[in-house]
């Protein structure tokens, strides 16, 4: 039964002297519920209590939790009904009111919820309603409250369950919490009970939260290109880091945009001249579909006007957004670049670095597994069964599902369980899931890396990140960067692991001025973890390699030169600094989801001690962190030939001559159950005992014969050594001969003995000398 419009369920009166429950009852004056008003004069306290009609139309006693000292009603209570009627209590005097304290409200708490407020004695914030009590109080009386969390529990499929429990907010920017905890922890239901912003519920505790926001059913709705709208004019009126790097960087056009037709006109390929102005890249999947490209032949007809019945649906969305966005040009890889013109490809491939770092927004479609998916999608997190809407006391209130179970934590994936320090957020792109191909191109890590502004759209939500701060689309893992740093007079202390994250991860690398701690040696840390990221990246072409990489190589020799004063050498993916410790890499096949171990690619002319010769996942055992390995070997000569104009893009060839001990003539053992896996095993010479190596290639190999050269070793000292210490664990590479140039070797394989005994006489016999490897 509909209880009178405007009362509410509130709170007792506050008096000292009135400590006990009594009934009281009300003579009827509407045909329906009464709400009847009363005042303790004593507290000046005014709430309703509500009156039930009974079947013949007279009103029940009612139990108020108003409480009284003594064993009558006190003298200074009087009551009247909603419409101004004097009334009294059971065995109290009638008496006028004081017409001026009708227009005082207030509340009367329901027996059943509380009107979500834990009682008095409650030691925290949250408190336990029985279901099946709620569903009643619901259906028999007029509690709003109860009737909403009865909507809730059975919208959400746990009206079966024993219990609810609410917590109130314990903080400005939480809000209510409704949980229903089940048998199994999957069957949990967690929910946030929150209003939109600047809306209001009629409740206290239900109130809009930024960390708590509306999740649209596809990203391309328009509450939610309005939200990736409101993002990009807070960070550019507001971002202090973001605005006076953008200043700093010149906004020059590539030299081919889309112009996406503001202006009315249909959208056509852009000859810039090297002019000024906005313009957004799109990073995507090109995936396994053909589509359009621009050629040498009809490169002239799409400066006129691109066909629009032949574009990719991820270029005609991304046209979409820069119209909604009011940005007046595009860049997209596979319609700015000539695609069967070689040097044009290559010319364009080595600004990578400048056209997503000149960018004023990247749009990243991080759901699209292929061109013909679109940048928007369909997103979990607004899905009718993780979110509904409620009408609540005339106010409309939403109920989502609690993000933290699903939530990737943020664009780049936090895994806390598998991933530590300051690499948690940057090698975790290994870790993602596949619902996010985007991460699985290697094209893209430095289209992520490099970017001012980006927005990923995801199956979950939308996501924004820019050098300011992390935004998500449910405001779950929204957070600052640098709060209370805006300009960069504080080096990032003492901030917890997923903090050191969340800050700064790849800041260092798009700007030079960013003051996160960093030394030389550490700066080319960050460099294996580039490559880390890269490697796991998958490519159609093997010769794409290297320019795939090459802005992320010339955006590092910028910051190095501008940290550092450093003038660095570039060798085919590795740096000369400290090049001993680097060339310590090792294919990893024990990282979860690694990719598939490949053949070596010839056509791409990489030299074979690059990790950009495999086509696997690699790891860099040099860092201190997981062994402090030392290199044992001098390097002697490096260098590689260029095949273009960029000295980060493709090579003919390179070759490397290194000066350490080494042992000749090695064979595999008999047990060819490891020769198509990711290990194979050395015989030792005059010994039962083999070495295991972790290959460098997916090719099943011969017998032999191998040369194994020894690499580093767990001992204290430092530097090339002139003889083996048998007491450490060692790291070797494992050699054959070049087929294709006499007298020099090929790496395809290192093996790796943490423990000494792993790897007992390996090295009798073994003798200093010069090899080289290409």
């Amino acid at each position: 039964m509909k209880a009178v419009e405007g009362h509410v369920h509130g709170y007792p009166c506050r008096a000292s002297h009135l400590n006990t429950p009594i009934f009281y009852q009300m003579s009827a004056r509407t045909s329906g519920a009464c709400v009847v008003r009363f005042q303790c004069f004593q507290s000046r306290d005014i709430t309703y209590a509500i009156a039930l009609p009974n079947d013949d139309v007279e009103l029940e006693a009612v139990q108020r939790s108003h409480a009284f000292g003594r064993d009558r009603p006190c003298n200074q209570c009087i009551c009247q009904d909603h419409s101004g009627h004097p009334t009294k209590y059971l065995g109290m005097p009638e008496k006028e009111v004081n017409p001026k304290l009708t227009q005082k409200t207030a509340k009367m708490t329901c027996t059943t919820c509380k009107d979500l407020t834990p009682p008095p004695d409650a030691r925290n914030s949250s408190f336990t309603i029985p279901i099946k009590q709620c569903l009643r109080s619901a259906h028999k009386t007029p509690c709003d409250t109860c009737a909403l969390l009865s909507e809730i529990v059975q919208y959400f499929h746990a009206d079966e369950e024993d219990t609810i429990t609410i917590t109130r907010p314990q903080n400005a920017e939480d809000t209510l919490k409704v949980a229903v905890y089940a048998d199994l922890d999957e069957d949990d239901v967690l929910l946030d009970l929150f209003v939109q912003e600047g809306e209001k519920s009629g409740h206290p505790f239900i109130r809009s939260s930024p960390r708590v926001q509306k999740v649209c059913a596809s990203s391309g709705d328009e509450q939610c290109l309005d939200k990736i709208e409101g993002w990009l004019n807070e960070c550019d009126e507001n971002h202090e880091n973001c605005t006076i790097e953008w200043m700093e960087v010149s906004s020059k056009l590539p030299t081919r945009v889309i112009n996406v037709g503001l202006d009315g006109d249909e959208p056509f390929l852009l000859e810039t001249e090297g002019n000024m102005e906005w313009y957004a890249a799109l990073s995507y999947c090109w995936g396994k579909t053909p589509q359009l490209k621009t050629t040498k032949a009809r490169l002239q007809e799409f400066k006129e006007e691109l066909p629009w019945d032949e574009l990719s649906l991820v270029t005609k969305d991304a046209i979409a957004l820069c119209q909604k966005l009011t940005i007046p040009y595009l860049w997209v890889d596979a319609l700015c670049i000539v695609q069967d013109d070689e040097e044009d490809w290559l010319r364009e491939a080595g600004r990578m670095c400048n056209i997503y770092s000149g960018a004023y927004l990247t749009l990243a479609a991080a759901g699209a597994f292929d061109n013909t998916d679109g940048i928007f999608q369909d997103q979990y997190f607004g899905l009718d069964s993780r979110i509904a809407e409620f009408e609540f006391r005339g106010h409309s209130i939403f109920a989502r599902v609690n993000p933290f179970q699903d939530h990737l934590g943020h664009p780049l994936g936090l895994n806390f369980e598998e991933q530590y320090d300051d690499r948690l957020a940057e090698k975790s792109w290994l870790l993602r899931p596949g619902e996010l191909p985007l991460v699985h191109r290697a094209w893209t890590v430095q289209e992520r890396m490099l970017s001012r502004c980006i927005v990923y759209f995801t199956h979950e939500e939308v996501w924004w990140e820019c050098d300011s701060c992390w935004q998500c689309e449910c405001g779950f893992a929204n957070e600052e960067k640098y709060p209370g740093d805006a300009n960069h007079e504080k080096y990032l202390q003492g901030l917890n692991v997923v903090q050191v994250a969340n800050r700064g991860s790849f800041d260092w690398l798009r700007d030079p001025s960013r003051k996160v701690q960093m030394t030389l040696d550490s700066a080319h840390h960050k460099w294996d973890t580039v490559a880390t990221m890269f490697a796991a990246g998958n490519l159609t072409y093997a010769k794409d390699k290297l320019p795939a990489l090459s802005g992320l190589a010339h955006q590092f020799k910028r910051m190095l030169k501008g940290r550092f004063s450093v003038e660095a050498e570039y060798f085919a993916g590795l740096w000369r600094y400290n090049l001993e410790r680097h060339l310590l890499w090792v294919v990893a096949g024990h990282i979860r989801n690694v990719k598939a171990l490949g053949a070596r690619q010839k056509e791409a002319f990489i030299p074979s001690w690059s990790w950009l010769s495999v086509d696997a996942s690699v790891q860099f055992i040099s860092d201190e962190r997981d062994m402090n390995f030392k290199p044992r070997f001098r390097i002697v000569e490096i260098s590689t030939e260029s095949a273009g104009e960029d000295w980060a893009g493709p090579v003919k060839g390179g070759k490397l001559a290194l000066e350490g001990l080494v042992i000749h003539g090695l064979e595999l053992t008999g047990k060819l159950r490891h020769r198509l896996d990711r290990t194979v095993q050395v015989q030792i010479p005059g010994s039962q005992s083999f070495a295991s190596v972790n290959k460098d290639i997916g090719d099943e190999l011969t017998d032999g014969p191998y040369t194994c050269f020894y690499a580093a070793d767990l001992a204290s000292e430092d530097g090339p050594v002139a003889e083996i210490n048998p007491n450490t664990g060692n790291m070797f590479m494992m050699l054959r001969p070049s087929s294709h140039i006499e007298g020099t070797f090929e790496r395809i394989g290192m093996g790796v003995a943490a423990l000494n005994f792993m790897m007992p006489d390996l090295w009798n016999g073994a003798k200093k000398e010069t090899i080289t490897i290409v």
